[in-house]
């Protein structure tokens, strides 16, 4: 499976290309590949101050095309210069990605344009590829535009702002062109997160939804009943969790009393019970107009949830707490059996030493995760539940892991739409780990 393909697009001026061109670099050093798109007027100097230098890392790649003017033409004339890039960037935008597409390996995950350039977002609509606008100006700058009919309205301006009004149009797609627009209110994302039933899961996702909080998104997370009410009580007298992080529960089919360290019959109730449950959920988080999904993001090992995603219509994310070797360690289950180093319900038939690739250690079946739980039945629901997840793990676009590069290549190597995120700490945003299933200690 081939790494995402984003392509990036600047304004033509040097204070958006630079901060463009260091978020594509960003993306590239997660292992995305990106095309990034600019005027040939503009690429031609790029490339000359690129000379003799590799400032670019291996997965960007630069392309140009045309801004309508003329080599020798004055593009200080910012009133001409936006004339001609609306006139006939548009249309050499769609052959380029039309080009891109066109190549089976190669095909568009997503264009991300400068929110000046938010024209474009028009074009890949028509192209039928997902579009995101990155600001490189401050947020004043993106707030002063969406006041602009509010200048108008009360006579600080007139309405004849026709080099805004492309740019105003794409953010509001449900006004007429050249009628002045009206205000519209935007709410924050909202992202449903639901981790595993186990601290060392829950802690980790707690932190990822405090990380999209601090960036303005709502995250509903959501529990077990049990989990809950653990991670509720250690929380108690403190204010770990931001405003935008509300917590709920839904049942895992077990009763208060029973063991949950039991992990197959958990499991078997779990997947009984949750789908159900979180499938109530969403309808009635979605129910209230101001609260709809818009994202649900859950862990790996849960990902049998992604059926119940898309059966409400929600688009789905995973996120692996755990090792990106772990991961790949699902990927490879299939080659496991055709070489008889397992069978189908997981057991292990040789002490034969594998590999998942050349620069991973050698392990043999006995090191699976699955293969250590005390009696063959657990192992064997531990097994066909990582072998559901694995049918639903190819079927999910976005995959992160709690996990780096930098320690993990060869697993991130199998895996190539793992996206790694981590390691994410409290300490690096100065707060404090949440989701603890115990009280800290006085």
């Amino acid at each position: 499976m081939s790494r995402p393909h984003v392509l990036v697009m600047p304004a033509p001026a040097q204070g958006h290309i630079i901060p463009l061109l260091e978020f594509s670099q960003c993306l590239a050093n997660h292992g995305i590949r990106v095309t990034f798109v600019i005027t040939d007027y503009d690429h031609k100097r790029v490339v000359e101050s690129l000379e003799g230098k590799n400032d670019l890392v291996e997965q960007t790649h630069l392309v140009s095309i045309p801004d309508g003017m003329e080599p020798w033409e004055d593009r200080n004339d910012l009133g001409k210069l936006i004339e001609k890039v609306l006139q006939v960037m548009p249309g050499k935008l769609e052959e380029l990605i039309e080009e891109i597409n066109s190549r089976e390996d190669e095909k568009l995950d997503c264009f991300i344009a400068d929110g000046y350039m938010a024209w474009s977002m028009e074009v890949a609509k028509k192209m039928n590829v997902r579009g995101a606008l990155f600001w490189p100006s401050s947020a004043a700058s993106v707030a002063l535009l969406f006041h602009i009919p509010k200048l108008i309205d009360d006579g600080i301006i007139d309405s004849h702002v026709m080099l805004v009004e492309p740019w105003l149009l794409a953010f509001h797609e449900d006004s007429e062109k050249g009628s002045p627009v009206p205000e519209k209110k935007m709410n924050r994302p909202h992202v449903l997160v639901m981790p595993a039933s186990a601290q060392g899961h829950v802690i980790p996702l707690l932190e990822f939804s405090q990380c999209l909080a601090k960036h303005g998104f709502r995250v509903t997370f959501v529990n077990t009943d049990y989990d809950h009410k653990r991670v509720v009580e250690s929380l108690e007298g403190k204010n770990d969790l931001g405003e935008q992080i509300r917590l709920v529960s839904i049942p895992d089919g077990m009763e208060p009393w029973e063991d949950r360290n039991d992990l197959g019959k958990l499991t078997e109730k779990v997947l009984q019970v949750m789908p159900g449950k979180l499938a109530e959920l969403i309808e009635e988080i979605n129910s209230r107009e101001d609260e709809k999904l818009d994202c649900f993001i859950a862990d790996g090992y849960m990902a049998w949830s992604m059926e119940v995603a898309k059966k409400m219509n929600v688009r789905g994310a995973l996120f692996w707490p755990s090792s990106a070797a772990s991961v790949a360690l699902l990927f490879h289950i299939p080659k496991l059996i055709d070489d008889g180093i397992i069978d189908s319900h997981g057991t292990p038939m040789s002490k034969q030493m594998f590999r998942i690739a050349p620069n991973m250690p050698e392990m043999n079946a006995g090191d699976c995760f699955w293969t250590d739980m005390g009696d063959l039945t657990t192992e064997r629901i531990l097994f066909d539940l990582a072998d559901k997840d694995l049918k639903a793990m190819r079927a999910v676009k976005f995959q992160l892991c709690h996990s780096t590069y930098e320690l993990e290549a060869g697993a991130f190597t199998v895996v190539p739409e793992l996206l790694p995120i981590g390691p994410l700490l409290a300490s690096n945003r100065l707060g404090n780990t949440a989701g603890h299933f115990w009280r800290e200690d006085s």
